[in-house]
Parts: C-alpha cells; sequence; structure tokens
C-alpha cells in the first residue's frame, strides 16, 4: 500500500487503519488514547534506524555507500586471496554484520562467510530479507518520511525506495553462509573458536565495543596464524561519555593506539589509508556529513595472548579496574579533583593502568606507578 499518499486521503487511511482495527469506526476514533500503542520512543528510533539500513544495505540509493565502504574490503579480500578453492573456501567471519549484506557479497567472492550481530532488531530484519524475499524490488518503504529537516522538497521526503536491489538466494553464494546472532564477545570467545577463521572483516564495528582491548584479542584469537583482520569505520565509541547512575565501561582508544594493541597482539599493519563516506545518508538532503574512515588491513604473524597479558588489577576484575579508572578521570574531567588526586585514588586501588601496560599511557604518569 501507498502509505505516503494517505497523507492527503483521511478517508483511505480511515479505511485502512479500519480494516485493520474493526473497533475504530470513524476517521477520528484513532486519537483516543485507549486505541493507541504505547511504543518507548527508544525502540521507535531503533526502527526508524534499520529502515535507513535496509536503505544503505538493500536499494539502490545506497549503492554509493556500499562502494565507499565494501567495495575497498572486497578488493583487499581478493588480492589477500587470488586462489579460493570452491572445494575448500577461506572462511571469513564478519562481526556486527548488521542486515548481512556485507557477509553476502563476501559468500559471493568465494568465501564461507558468516555474519554475526547482536541487535534483535537487525536480526530480524535481515533474516526477513535474506531468507523471505522472492524477487529483487520486492518491497517498498518510504525511508525519509520521519525526516523533517534539509528536504530540497516535499516530493523527496516521500519518495518510495524499493528493496532488495538483488535476490540473495540467487546472487551466487558460497556454501557455508550463515548469520549468527548473539554477543560476540560471549560466542566467540568460546574455546571451539580459537584459530577457526582465516579472514575477520569489522566494518563500522570496533567502536560498538566497551572495551576496544577485548574485541582485539578474541579476533587474534580466533584467526588462524597467518590469518588477516580488515577493519573499515570511525571511532565513535558508542557508549563514551556515558556518566549516569548505570554507567557503561568504556574505553576510547585512539587509532594510534588501537595500531598499538593490535601490534602487541602479533598483528602486523600491512597497508592504510582513509576513505570519506557517509552512513546511513539521506543522498537528497541539502546536508551531507562525510567522515573519514580508517582502512586497515592487519595479518597475524604469531597466535596467542601477547606477555603482557593478563595485567595485574590488584585483584580486581577488569570490570571493576575499569570502572574505577573511569569514575577517577571523570572527576578530573569535571574539575571535582586534580592530576595528582587522581594519581593517589587510583595507587590507593592497587592498580596498575591499561594504558601504561600498553605503552600508551601519557609519559609524564611512568613513574607514579
Amino acid at each position: 500500500m501507498d502509505y505516503a499518499s494517505t497523507l492527503s486521503k483521511p478517508a483511505h487511511a480511515f479505511m485502512h487503519l479500519h480494516s485493520q482495527n474493526p473497533t475504530v469506526t470513524s476517521p477520528h476514533d484513532w486519537l483516543d488514547p485507549s486505541l493507541q500503542l504505547h511504543v518507548p520512543l527508544v525502540d521507535v528510533d531503533k526502527v526508524r534506524c534499520i529502515i535507513r539500513n535496509i536503505v544503505r544495505d538493500w536499494a539502490p540509493e545506497g549503492q554509493k555507500e556500499r562502494d565507499q565502504c565494501y567495495k575497498p574490503i572486497l578488493d583487499e579480500l581478493d588480492r589477500l586471496f587470488p586462489n579460493r578453492s570452491k572445494e575448500r573456501p577461506p572462511c571469513c567471519l564478519v562481526p556486527g554484520a548488521g542486515l548481512g549484506r556485507l557477509a553476502l557479497e563476501i559468500s559471493c567472492l568465494g568465501f564461507a562467510s558468516q555474519g554475526n550481530e547482536f541487535s534483535y532488531y537487525m536480526m530480524i530484519c535481515s533474516s526477513f530479507i535474506l531468507n523471505h524475499t522472492e524477487v529483487a524490488g520486492e518491497w517498498t518503504i518510504y525511508p525519509w518520511i520521519h525526516s523533517n529537516c534539509n528536504s530540497l522538497s516535499d516530493d523527496d521526503q516521500l519518495r518510495p525506495v524499493s528493496f532488495p536491489d538483488i535476490h540473495p538466494a540467487s546472487a551466487g553464494i558460497t556454501e557455508g553462509f550463515s548469520m549468527c546472532g548473539g554477543d560476540f564477545v560471549e560466542v566467540y570467545s568460546d574455546e571451539s573458536q580459537e584459530a577457526s577463521w582465516d579472514v575477520v572483516v569489522t566494518c563500522f564495528f570496533l567502536d560498538t565495543a566497551h572495551n576496544i582491548v577485548e574485541y582485539i584479542e578474541i579476533i587474534s584469537k580466533i584467526l588462524k596464524d597467518g590469518g588477516v583482520w580488515i577493519n573499515l569505520g570511525p571511532l565513535l565509541y558508542h557508549f563514551a561519555d556515558t556518566y549516569g547512575p548505570e554507567d557503561e565501561m568504556s574505553i576510547e582508544l585512539s587509532l594510534e593506539d588501537v595500531k598499538k594493541i593490535a601490534s602487541n597482539y602479533g598483528f602486523e599493519l600491512e597497508k592504510e589509508k582513509m576513505i570519506e563516506t557517509t552512513y546511513t545518508a539521506n543522498p537528497r538532503a541539502m546536508m551531507q556529513v562525510a567522515q573519514d574512515q580508517a582502512s586497515v588491513p592487519f595479518r597475524q604473524q604469531r597466535v596467542g595472548v601477547p606477555e603482557i597479558w593478563p595485567l595485574d588489577f590488584g585483584g580486581q576484575s577488569v570490570y571493576n579496574f575499569m570502572h574505577l579508572s573511569k569514575t577517577a578521570f571523570s572527576l578530573m574531567r569535571t574539575g571535582s579533583c586534580n592530576e595528582t588526586r587522581i594519581l593517589e585514588f587510583l595507587r590507593m586501588k592497587d592498580i596498575i593502568i591499561i594504558f601504561r601496560c600498553f605503552d600508551v599511557f601519557p609519559a609524564k604518569y611512568s613513574d607514579c606507578f
């Protein structure tokens, strides 16, 4: 049904509402609070995000973003694995796979690809697209109907978008393609996953971590010796600056520090470049926000945990350690405490700072622990 057209046709809209809910007896009954669904705003935002991601991953309008983000990864995989065997294809893991397009494209390239996704919303939508689509362009949505800013015209805001642009089942996937639901840390820290993957691809994923070091450690463990890790994306850190009653742990490192830590886990940087791209952007909007993303392929040179791990947390768990550290530095950030008092606080807790262990803690504090 063309939902956009109902905006100027209330009688038509009422007929549709009545067919869905026979208790609605007049065009004004939908204003009755007892007939309205009370959906939390956070869930509404998540659904809107999913709709934009459908455009990014599965609509013709998202082709530009896919070329900017996915094509460099696919080209790199093709270069690094030139002699792929159909009988024994290389295994590729795609954490944070979202709606599954990148994982599917990697499968079509000749890899036994597995996407991993934690978001229940993403999993439902990706399952629908991958398993229940019969033809390309089968479905139509209006992804920008809730975007009231920076529209050039009403037609742009109300325009329909058809998806998917390809029929997934007919795309030429390699046997073994799958999607795995669950938290990356919980699923892939299992011993059964060690040295199981030839390549790990992280695209717009690393900054979803509470502890990015933990992500890197798991990637180093699950890769085979000589395996490849390809990363593309920003470092926005989803849990940054969440200082509240239910504080979320977050380690926020620069790209330089991330590369140092990767090196400590046996990764050798092969090459690096910056890519300018948008993310779930409306291509016809008046304002376009482009970001520089780091594209970094690493090769695993050795398997195992580096010598500096495990760290001495003075008897504290990793979570408590980071909670104490974050609490201390948040006090300094808000001006509630100076640097000297912060260092006294951390020494009192008998903690060795993680950043010092990875040689990224500020040098002026080197004698304080």
